[in-house]
């Protein structure tokens, strides 16, 4: 039976190594675009997918940013709770000197470790599984 998997990660970080992807631009050519942690994301997202598992995290394109924090809050939450496993993919560039209640990744990895009780219904501990992620050079000695 297929686990239900959360990816918790930071969208936009290019410090990561190089996985050679093309898209295709407004002129129907394709041309090679800059990593980010979420074409990582992506990748994971079909091996789950081929394994009976199911990505409970948002799609590619599918930005929450321009939402209210408490919009974006009750989102991740539904998604949270209807999961078993959360995935957290480390990156070079995912640290930011914001304090912590204002970064999703710490909440998001705080709300995967409790029990929530919701219509009947209590959600388990999510098992936490982090990934460190090779940067840009290659290297995991950032």
């Amino acid at each position: 039976m297929g686990r239900k998997v959360f990816v918790s990660y930071k969208y936009g970080d290019t410090q990561v190594q190089d996985l050679n992807i093309y898209e295709e631009n407004w002129f129907g050519q394709n041309v090679k675009v800059q990593t980010k942690v979420r074409h990582y994301v992506n990748e994971l997202s079909e091996i789950l997918d081929k394994e009976d598992h199911i990505y409970k995290g948002e799609d590619d394109g599918q930005s929450l940013a321009d939402f209210s924090d408490e919009y974006i809050a009750s989102a991740l939450r539904d998604k949270i709770y209807d999961s078993s496993i959360t995935i957290i993919l480390v990156s070079k560039g995912m640290k930011t000197y914001h304090s912590e209640k204002d970064q999703w990744i710490p909440w998001e990895i705080s709300y995967s470790l409790k029990e929530y009780a919701r219509g009947g219904r209590t959600s388990l501990s999510n098992g936490i599984i982090a990934v460190v992620l090779p940067d840009q050079w290659g290297s995991y000695e950032y």
